[in-house]
C-alpha cells in the first residue's frame, strides 16, 4: 500500500500537468485565431472610419474659407 500511496500522487501530478499543458496550448491556439480574426476586423473598421472621416472632413474646410 505504501508503494501505491507514493506512486499515485506522482501519477496524478503528471496527469494534471499534462492536462494543464494541453489546456494552455489549446487556449493559446484559440486566442491566436481570435486575435487574427480581430486584427482583420479592426483593419476593416479602421478603413471604414478613414473613409467616413475623409467624407466628413472634405466639406468642413469650405465653410471656414
Amino acid at each position: 500500500m505504501s508503494i501505491l500511496d507514493t506512486n499515485t500522487p506522482l501519477k496524478i501530478k503528471h496527469i494534471v500537468i499534462v492536462v494543464l499543458l494541453a489546456g494552455m496550448i489549446y487556449f493559446g491556439y484559440t486566442m491566436y485565431r481570435q486575435v487574427k480574426i480581430n486584427t482583420a476586423n479592426i483593419q476593416t473598421i479602421a478603413s471604414f472610419l478613414q473613409q467616413s472621416q475623409q467624407a466628413k472632413v472634405e466639406p468642413k474646410p469650405a465653410p471656414k474659407e
